[in-house]
């Protein structure tokens, strides 16, 4: 194992980390999304978990659960969003795939999803930079399971 895992924040902060044992990378806080609201939190938390248990099904009612939320079911200008798969090797790839898609879709995503969706790839290169056989999908599903 390659990297141990605290709780479950969104933003990384880099002097929270440390090398541990055999050059193990410890890290406290492995993202950190303070600046969303608690309802955002939960539902961009629901969307990764989705994601990172290969449910495309369960990310495209995320996504449509945010845009609802937005939006009254009176006013959401013939919006919808139909995922059968995901495209995308890494864990960003396959954010900014359902991203797209649902603006496509003509979804309104609130714009901290999409800060959120950034600290996720800024997290990502960040950690292959310390270590390229980090399993970095599996590290993010047992970050949000702890929860």
């Amino acid at each position: 194992m390659y990297a141990k895992g605290g709780h479950f924040l969104l933003r990384p902060n880099l002097k929270n980390w440390q090398a541990g044992q055999k050059n193990a990378i410890v890290f406290n806080n492995f993202l950190s999304i303070g600046y969303l609201e608690p309802e955002i939190r939960i539902a961009f938390i629901t969307l990764l978990r989705a994601l990172l248990e290969n449910k495309p099904n369960e990310a495209g009612k995320a996504l449509l659960s945010m845009h609802y939320q937005e939006h009254d079911l009176e006013n959401h200008h013939e919006a919808g969003l139909s995922l059968r798969s995901v495209e995308g090797e890494s864990v960003s790839e396959k954010l900014w795939f359902c991203l797209e898609r649902a603006w496509q879709g003509n979804l309104a995503i609130p714009l901290g999803i999409t800060m959120a969706a950034e600290s996720v790839l800024y997290l990502e290169h960040a950690m292959r930079r310390f270590d390229k056989e980090v399993d970095i999908p599996d590290a993010l599903l047992r970050a949000i399971k702890k929860l």
